[in-house]
């Protein structure tokens, strides 16, 4: 078990994809608002998720993981942090959403997804983490259409990506009605580009602020 920079303890199994730097990028990056309505998907053993609940307490949280050990251990997270009252852990597959949550129903969305296509790079040691670390479940479009059906007008999707995926990311939300109004790029100690943040509002105009970046371990 490991204390969170926002204070919360977590517990995590190397199994099922450990906490990097691009989770609490992304908990700091999402626009958060009063009241919000959140719905991290893919959300693993509930990183994400923990961070973001750090930074309000007047926001309530649903985190939706494929997965049943991460999914249970997720749910530990929730118990041991005392959030059960304001969060909760559904294991299922986000893209039968329509299954096990309401639409338009969320402020909010993130997602750190499985960021390699299948059949790239070498197979991980187990099932587990080929399905945490590649797009077996879950594609960039899968998220998108999922967060399309959960967010209500106005809702904002935020999300973290490889850099060489923008492309993929810009396009798939903007297919899905998520207008892309918010990006920022981080660096490797090399400077060379490694994670991007993006956020995106259902229904929104066009036009989008490039934000400065950062290295990735900041």
């Amino acid at each position: 078990m490991e204390t969170l920079p926002c204070g919360y303890k977590y517990l995590q199994e190397e199994e099922l994809f450990k906490l990097g730097t691009d989770s609490i990028a992304l908990s700091r990056f999402a626009t958060l608002r009063k009241g919000d309505r959140v719905c991290d998907l893919s959300s693993g053993c509930g990183a994400v998720m923990l961070l973001i609940a750090g930074r309000r307490e007047d926001i309530t949280l649903i985190g939706v993981e494929i997965q049943k050990r991460a999914c249970d251990i997720l749910k530990e997270n929730i118990e041991i942090n005392d959030l059960s009252g304001r969060a909760e852990a559904v294991c299922a597959d986000l893209r039968e959403i329509r299954k096990h949550l309401p639409s338009s129903s969320f402020k909010l969305v993130t997602a750190n997804p499985p960021y390699r296509r299948v059949g790239e790079g070498a197979k991980c040691a187990s099932e587990e983490l080929e399905i945490a670390r590649s797009e077996v479940t879950c594609t960039i479009d899968d998220l998108c259409a999922a967060a399309e059906y959960l967010l209500c007008s106005g809702g904002r999707l935020a999300l973290v990506h490889r850099s060489d995926r923008l492309t993929d990311v810009l396009c798939a939300m903007r297919q899905h009605k998520i207008e892309p109004k918010r990006l920022k790029i981080l660096f490797s100690a090399s400077g060379t580009p490694s994670f991007i943040l993006a956020e995106g509002v259902r229904g929104g105009k066009s036009g989008i602020i490039i934000e400065s970046g950062g290295p990735a371990d900041g």
